[in-house]
């Protein structure tokens, strides 16, 4: 997708927020005088490779990758960029042709670079070196930005600590040598822009995106009382909802928050994207969360609403427009809303470039919902509206009862067996009352009251094949479908003991755990009490199976400890996925 927009650039003729630079074995010298400049105005985006006139030169193959590593590396290091912003670029190939794509966004800092600041306008870039003219530049920048408010008073300690490892675990995921990675807390906070110093009131210390990112829930309620996501579902009951979700946290754990609310009460669908697997929900909300979060204007304290109802999905926040009415897809421009914490969002994975949200919702949207394209409106308050057909919770309904009629046979049956026989057998062994209590309300009550009553149960655990016919299924799938994964036969021994463990709850903990979740988040989501030895049976075997790992891997034992879904995991759920769509 980002390749048109590529295109389209290069149809135009350089301006304000469009540099074409040539760059055939090393980066211009006065590339980062674009970038400062940019990062200081508008934003824009520089293309190299390109001649000034926009004839396609390219990029040498054996200068490549060192280019890409030194716009990466330089745009982290304050020596070369102060403040740092740390950028990604992008690769193409046209008519043969190396280029690289560099998208700069506004700053809601002032950055300089050679300990010059700079400037841009439809001629250039400029020295800034008048102090007006400097103070012209953080005035506009204050007025703007309003997450680079600085608060003096606010402390190191006022942060919820374990979320560090967390952005850690996020980060490494996405970028495994990122140079984050080797910082410690307070130095990942200044590399992110997250330290701030305003140079007219000579006032320091962390600012508003810290806060909003890292801060204890009552510290947030303290500095910004009135910022809340308002998660309905308002289908039956138009009045009031039939389900809320009322979410004030940092933004970090609302991401996770909402993703899950919507989790809870849309359907999936999967979509071939060329030989790759995808979800469409997670692809396409995650944009739209993460576009929620990101692109708020913190200032205001109109609440952000996420609302499905019977025809239409919509949500809307307060907004900091640079424009009136709905979005033209294909001429749009992005703009960050909060530089800073649309930065930090891109290197944990939540968001792609700048404007790909848009971009994303709008190519996927039909194919999921079967419905018209989806609007994006620019005002005061910023609305995504989301057209859904009449037949779009009835799908997903079928599907349900399809799964609760076969879930409610193999829960009854295999919880019944299952639950009687190996928790009392485990029971006896033991000699334990109260795990021969556990053993058989655990197999008879949750397996019949979820497969039965609780429809969340069920949209977690959706897989209705018993253990004991699996394994030959599944041998039966990997013939057939082995030129399409790399899902090889010694693969299938290590997860063996999955396909024939008498245990219900495994599929549902590996989907559940998408997201990272505690250990009593996870028991409690199957209904379960949280007790050792619900730990030990259920999720101590993934553990040791490598298909969930921990996310404070120093402190395995911590108290703040969760569980996510390992890249193995994922493929053995997407595999029963596709077991269960060939039955």
């Amino acid at each position: 997708m980002q390749i048109k927009r590529v295109l389209r650039l290069l149809k135009e003729k350089e301006n304000i927020r469009l540099e074409f630079k040539e760059a055939t074995i090393a980066l211009p010298n006065n590339l980062f005088e674009t970038i400062c400049a940019m990062l200081n105005r508008d934003g824009g985006d520089i293309l190299l490779g390109i001649s000034d006139n926009g004839f396609i030169e390219g990029v040498a193959d054996k200068s490549l990758d060192k280019m890409v590593t030194n716009i990466v590396n330089l745009s982290n290091n304050n020596q070369k960029l102060d403040p740092p912003f740390i950028l990604y670029p992008q690769l193409y190939k046209l008519e043969g042709k190396n280029i690289i794509h560099i998208q700069v966004p506004a700053s809601s800092q002032v950055h300089k670079t050679g300990n010059v600041f700079y400037d841009r306008s439809n001629d250039g870039d400029f020295k800034i070196i008048a102090p007006h003219q400097i103070a012209e530049m953080y005035n506009r920048k204050r007025n703007h930005y309003t997450e680079g408010l600085v608060y003096p008073m606010l402390r190191f300690e006022d942060f919820n600590l374990p979320l560090f490892a967390k952005v850690r675990n996020l980060i490494k995921s996405n970028h495994a040598n990122h140079p984050w990675l080797a910082l410690n807390d307070k130095q990942l906070l200044k590399k992110a822009g997250l330290w701030k110093k305003d140079y007219q009131t000579g006032e320091e210390g962390y600012n508003l995106a810290a806060a909003l990112i890292f801060g204890k829930d009552e510290v947030l309620q303290q500095i910004i009382p009135h910022f809340k996501i308002d998660a309905l579902v308002r289908i039956y009951n138009k009045h009031r909802y039939d389900d809320r979700e009322y979410i004030q946290t940092n933004l970090i754990d609302a991401y996770e928050k909402l993703m899950a609310f919507i989790a809870k009460h849309l359907p999936d669908k999967f979509f071939m994207e060329g030989k790759q697997r995808i979800s469409l929900r997670t692809t396409i909300f995650r944009e739209i969360v993460a576009n929620i979060i990101a692109h708020r204007e913190y200032a205001n304290a109109l609440p952000t609403t996420f609302l499905i109802k019977k025809g239409v999905i919509e949500t809307e926040n307060a907004n900091n427009p640079h424009g009136s009415g709905p979005i033209a897809i294909d001429k749009f421009t992005p703009f960050p809303k909060n530089p800073t914490i649309a930065k930090f969002f891109m290197q944990l994975g939540y968001m792609e470039e700048l404007g790909s949200g848009v971009l994303n919702v709008n190519k996927y949207w039909n194919v999921y919902s079967g419905a018209t394209k989806p609007q994006f409106i620019e005002g005061n308050s910023f609305k995504i509206v989301l057209p859904i057909t009449d037949s779009f919770f009835n799908s997903n309904q079928d599907s349900n009862q399809d799964s609760n009629q076969d879930g409610n046979q193999d829960s009854n049956q295999d919880g019944n067996q299952d639950g009687n026989q190996d928790g009392n057998q485990d029971s006896n062994q033991d000699g334990n009352q109260d795990s021969n209590q556990d053993g058989n309300q655990d197999g008879n009550q949750d397996s019949n009251q979820d497969g039965n009553q609780d429809d969340r149960f069920s949209k977690v655990f959706r897989f209705t094949i018993s253990p004991n016919t699996l394994l030959d299924s599944f041998k039966t799938l990997l013939l057939k479908r082995t030129n399409d994964f790399a899902f090889k036969q010694d693969q299938l021994e290590k997860i063996k003991p999955y396909l024939i463990y008498k245990n219900d709850y495994w599929l549902a903990v590996l989907t559940f755990c998408h997201l990272a979740k505690s250990r009593k988040e996870i028991l409690e989501e199957l209904g379960l009490s949280n007790q050792t030895k619900n730990y030990k049976t259920i999720i101590l075997p993934l553990l040791e199976h490598k298909m969930i790992t921990i996310t404070i891997k120093d402190i395995p034992t911590s108290k703040h400890q969760k569980y996510l879904i390992t890249g193995l995991g994922k493929k053995v759920v997407q595999l029963l996925e596709m077991l269960e769509a060939d039955n």
